[in-house]
């Protein structure tokens, strides 16, 4: 993008990523440089449409595994339909299992209703 000169990236010399959001994008970066990601309990999800965006499953992994150790009934749903869209096998098997075990309560909600 910086060697071509029809991109708009070399002559602003920057490349403005949208859909990320800054503190997200810091982390990931982070993680990129330093094999670290300090904050990955804070946001666990974000990085992982980010590590999966950029095909960096390492973090991707990591991820899964925070991801996994905090599921609970109230965000069970979105964890769900997060393990499909990433096709994340070890946690959507984990979410069924849990759904298994929670089924009563998982079924009041209306997040398991829009699901």
């Amino acid at each position: 993008m910086f060697d071509h000169e029809q991109f708009e990236e070399n002559e602003n010399n920057e490349v403005v990523i949208e859909d990320i959001e800054e503190d997200v994008f810091e982390e990931f970066l982070h993680f990129i440089y330093t094999g670290e990601s300090p904050n990955v309990d804070k946001m666990p999800m974000e990085l992982l449409a980010v590590a999966d965006k950029y095909q960096l499953d390492c973090l991707k992994n990591i991820c899964e595994k925070v991801i996994r150790e905090s599921i609970n009934v109230d965000n069970i749903a979105s964890i769900l339909v997060c393990s499909d869209r990433y096709n994340l096998k070890k946690l959507y098997k984990k979410c069924l299992e849990f759904m298994k075990r929670n089924l009563r309560s998982i079924v009041k909600l209306e997040t398991f209703e829009s699901l």
